[in-house]
């Protein structure tokens, strides 16, 4: 029997099989911040990265912008009036200069602060003339070289307490209750003509000093202390030395 010859193999190009492809599952993604460049580097990720978490801020940059810092209460001033100096007009006696510089301290000194007026006490200098005949040796001496009755009676009359202490003089009994209200808590305002109480002035102790030239009260304060003599008070060494024998 003859041979069979194998069947025909078609030359014709055979299309591939393709098997239908399942659709892959995808999520969307939503990103908080988007960095849009329109040249982005090589370097840079396509996919953006989150922003950066907000700076803290210290406490104190929070309470300055939030609240202003608490500032501290002011003091309470307290005025001690020096009287016998104003109830002269030089070497001599005057109730009008102490009528004028009175008007003067309560329309333009102390308008709403408490102030309390000191007087000499009898005999207040005595002991120092002893010590020295020639302390004040140009004042004249005996019961009417002080303030009489019709100033102490106007003074109560504008409800101001009059303290005198017999044995003492004004400026002792000034140092005194002037340490006495600073240990309370106050500022304290000395109002007087006499240079010596510069030796107490401080942040906490200023001087209204009666200028006749001007007609007028100026503050003195450490501030022109300092601007004047170029010194602390507390390093003055006069004014040390004065101070111990104004209470020796």
């Amino acid at each position: 029997m003859p041979p069979v010859p194998p069947p025909a193999v078609s030359t014709a190009p055979v299309a591939p099989v393709v098997a239908a492809a399942r659709p892959r599952p995808f999520r969307l993604r939503a990103t908080p911040y988007t960095s849009a460049s329109s040249s982005p580097s090589p370097s840079t990720s396509a996919v953006s990265s989150p922003p950066p978490p907000p700076s803290r801020h210290s406490r104190k940059q929070l309470v300055g912008r939030d609240a202003a810092p608490a500032a501290k209460p002011a003091k309470h001033r307290v005025f001690f009036l020096d009287v016998n100096p104003l109830c002269f007009r030089g070497s001599q006696r005057s109730l009008g200069a102490f009528a004028r510089w009175l008007a003067l301290f309560f329309s333009h000194v102390s308008l709403r602060n408490p102030v309390v007026a000191v007087l000499d006490g009898e005999g207040g200098n005595e002991y120092r003339r002893r010590l020295l005949p020639s302390y004040k040796a140009h004042r004249p001496r005996g019961p009417g070289t002080g303030a009489d009755s019709r100033v102490v009676d106007v003074l109560r009359e504008c409800n101001v307490p009059v303290v005198r202490v017999d044995g003492y003089e004004a400026d002792d009994v000034v140092a005194t209750l002037t340490e006495q209200a600073l240990q309370k808590g106050f500022r304290v305002v000395i109002a007087s003509p006499d240079k010596d109480f510069k030796q107490l002035i401080s942040e906490d102790v200023q001087l209204a000093m009666p200028i006749p030239e001007i007609g007028r009260w100026s503050f003195y304060t450490l501030r022109h202390y300092v601007a004047q003599y170029k010194c602390d008070p507390t390093a003055d060494l006069s004014l040390t030395i004065l101070h111990r024998v104004l209470h020796w």
